[in-house]
C-alpha cells in the first residue's frame, strides 16, 4: 500500500504504492540511515531514524508523528514488530521499547518506571 524511501535529503518520502504519487514528504533533523515499515491497530506506520538524534514512528496514511524517542549517536537500523514494539540501535547497543512493565511501547501507556526513565535522560533531540 505504500513506499517509504529515504536518503541524504534529510527528508522521508511516502509514496502510494499502487500509483508512485507521493503522499508525504517530511523534512527530518539530519540523514536518515533507517527505515522500517509496521502495522498498528489496522494503520500502517513508519519507524525512521539516522543522524537526527531521535527515532521518530509515522503513521503512512496521515504522515503524523506518532512518537518521537531521543537517543545517542547514530541510528544505523529500527525496526517495528505487530506487537506494538520497537528496536533501534544506538551507536554500539541495541534499544527496544515495548510491552513489558520496564519498556514502553509506541501503542502502549507507559509504565511508571519506562516513563520516569525517559523523563530523567531527557536529551538534545526530547520532544
Amino acid at each position: 500500500q505504500y513506499c517509504v524511501y529515504r536518503g541524504p535529503s534529510r527528508k522521508l518520502t511516502i509514496l502510494n504504492a499502487l500509483s508512485g504519487l507521493p503522499l508525504h514528504a517530511i523534512a527530518l533533523g539530519g540523514t536518515i540511515w533507517c527505515v522500517a515499515m509496521g502495522e498498528a491497530n489496522g494503520a500502517a506506520m513508519c519507524a525512521v531514524s539516522g543522524e537526527s538524534g531521535t527515532v521518530q514512528v509515522f503513521d503512512a496514511k496521515h504522515g503524523t508523528e506518532e512518537m518521537c524517542l531521543p537517543h545517542e549517536g547514530v541510528c544505523y537500523s529500527v525496526a517495528l514488530t505487530s506487537g506494538s514494539a520497537i528496536c533501534f540501535t544506538q551507536e554500539n547497543t541495541c534499544i527496544r521499547y515495548g510491552r513489558d512493565e520496564s519498556t514502553y511501547g509506541w501503542q502502549d501507556q507507559p509504565s511508571y518506571r519506562a516513563l520516569t526513565g525517559l523523563l530523567a535522560s531527557q536529551g538534545a533531540g526530547w520532544r
